[in-house]
């Protein structure tokens, strides 16, 4: 089974990839997908639209597994960046269940 782990983000989304075979966990693949802050929403948005494309056709995974936003002791900075996070989650949600993984 693979599974593609995705923490979201506007400005930078990190991944990994999974398999799991045998009992075992073997790590196949990992990066960040950057946009630039400079950029329109529109823009962004389409240029992560088109990373994942790519990162579901390239790994064909089983599942797709979001990390949950967590809060830790400075809460004051995490909320800082709640608007991007906001508009890149739901967004990955969605383009991750229309490309067919569960």
């Amino acid at each position: 089974m693979t599974v593609v782990g995705i923490d979201p983000g506007l400005a930078a989304t990190g991944y990994g990839v999974v398999e799991a075979a045998g009992g075992r966990l073997c790590a196949r693949a990992s990066g960040v997908i950057e946009t630039a802050a400079g950029l329109p929403l529109e823009v962004r948005l389409a240029r992560l639209a088109q990373a994942l494309r790519e990162l579901l056709a390239d790994h064909r995974p089983q599942a797709v597994a979001f990390e949950e936003i967590y809060f830790g002791r400075n809460s004051v900075s995490a909320f800082a960046d709640m608007p991007c996070w906001y508009s890149a989650e739901p967004f990955w949600l969605l383009r991750s269940r229309n490309a067919g993984p569960n």
